[in-house]
């Protein structure tokens, strides 16, 4: 008889117990994966990917599985001053990859050494600490690592600024006419000339200096952001008393964004210039300081132009559109090409069915001059999509879309591997899964 009075009170007691230790408990995440097939048999090729972008565009284009999982624990004090503790992991797998059901993280796929099946990563583990600086009660300070403040084209899944990794920093402090953020990042490259460091690699560590001020106000709801980051080598004593290549660089970037006659837009302008001149001419901005100039196809300076952003032309009906120039100059003139460039234009315009449905039409185009060669590597591309999605809010939506198109121009031509004659007209079919929450 006393049996069901004890489990009785234990249920209480979990019930009571278990919402309160999950209070201020947390979690966050991304998932991509699918499916695809061509008109020439065989899964699709990808023009790209998360590391290196999407210049033609990512919708029918992604052919690795890619997830993250974040947890977060936070912890209010009577003085509603706020700690967080922040970690996150990540999985993912190569192109031509996504092969089996059971994926092993240790051994390659089908056999073939190079396509390891799958790969899990740290990609943040911090603490922030909210309200604890008397006179700046907004600010938050912060240390360990973690995403910093990340501007992307999510079309491109291209990142123009990203100063991720370990570091430290304040953000977030109100100086009346924005928010001022400063950080400190360290990152480790490895070289092709220099001491051996204890690990008997050659390597060298690097110093980022992040500076923001956002949310400035500008005129008719218009806003601008500014972020000015410098990169110094850290070289140990004996990397000094060697000599060895310490170069500086420095990444400028101002951002307008606002709305205006059923435009939500935003401009980007950046220039780099020596240790950051080809961090500043890719994707993962900031993120590959270059301390020596190890080909002469290395960059001295960068610049470009990014606009994007969503015009709603009907109720029903959105135009999401991409326009992006980027150009380099190299540190000498003994290459083929001295001034590499990069130009997209991307549209995609969307009719939406009713609030869990849409249809995508997505036409791109896009050219790639790089220092090794004197022409241009052209690439067009036609995708159509059917997506059913719910939007739960800005970081939470899931979506099913199945798609079809094609790629044109020389890039498409000259995908020749011992599985393929060419991507050039060859219709691909997929399905693929997205989420985020």
């Amino acid at each position: 008889m006393n049996k069901p009075i004890k489990l009785s009170v234990l249920s209480a007691a979990i019930f009571l117990v278990v919402p309160s230790a999950m209070a201020n408990f947390e979690y966050s995440g991304y998932l991509r994966a699918g499916v695809s097939t061509t008109s020439s048999g065989g899964e699709q090729f990808c023009f790209g990917d998360g590391g290196f972008g999407y210049y033609s565009g990512r919708l029918g284009n992604e052919c690795d599985s890619y997830g993250e999982i974040g947890f977060t624990k936070s912890v209010k004090t009577e003085k509603d001053q706020v700690f967080a503790a922040n970690t996150m992991l990540s999985v993912l797998t190569d192109q031509g990859a996504q092969a089996n059901d059971y994926q092993s993280l240790s051994e390659p796929i089908l056999s073939v050494q190079q396509n390891g099946a799958a790969e899990i990563a740290l990609r943040q583990l911090n603490v922030t600490a909210t309200g604890f600086i008397t006179p700046l009660p907004e600010a938050t300070v912060w240390g360990g690592k973690r995403y910093y403040k990340r501007k992307s084209v999510e079309a491109m899944d291209l990142y123009y600024l990203n100063n991720s990794g370990y570091g430290a920093g304040i953000e977030n402090v109100n100086v009346s006419i924005g928010d001022l953020s400063f950080a400190y990042v360290n990152v480790q490259n490895e070289q092709v000339s220099g001491k051996n460091n204890v690990f008997g690699k050659r390597s060298a560590q690097n110093s980022i200096f992040d500076l923001r001020l956002d949310e400035v106000d500008l005129f008719a709801g218009q806003k601008l952001d500014i972020a000015l980051v410098y990169s110094k080598a850290d070289p140990t004593a004996l990397q000094d008393e060697n000599n060895e290549a310490d170069d500086t660089g420095l990444l400028i970037t101002t951002e307008f964004y606002g709305s205006f006659f059923g435009f939500d837009n935003r401009l980007v302008l950046q220039y780099a210039n020596d240790a950051l001149a080809d961090a500043g001419f890719g994707n993962q901005s900031g993120l590959q300081p270059e301390t020596v100039a190890w080909w002469e196809g290395s960059l001295e300076s960068s610049w470009r132009v990014i606009d994007f952003g969503t015009y709603a032309v009907t109720e029903n009906i959105d135009l999401d559109y991409v326009g992006y120039y980027a150009q380099g100059k190299t540190i000498t003139s003994n290459v083929p090409e001295t001034k590499p460039s990069q130009w997209s234009v991307i549209l995609t315009p969307t009719y939406k069915w009713d609030v869990n449905n849409q249809t995508k039409l997505e036409l791109s185009s896009t050219s790639y001059t790089p220092t090794f060669q004197d022409s241009a590597l052209n690439l067009q591309k036609i995708m159509l999509a059917h997506e059913l999605s719910i939007d739960a809010g800005l970081a939470d939506k899931i979506t099913l879309r199945a798609y079809t198109g094609v790629f044109f121009g020389k890039q498409a031509e000259e995908v020749r591997t011992a599985d393929r004659d060419g991507e050039d007209s060859n219709i691909r079919f997929g399905i693929q899964a997205t989420a985020s929450w």
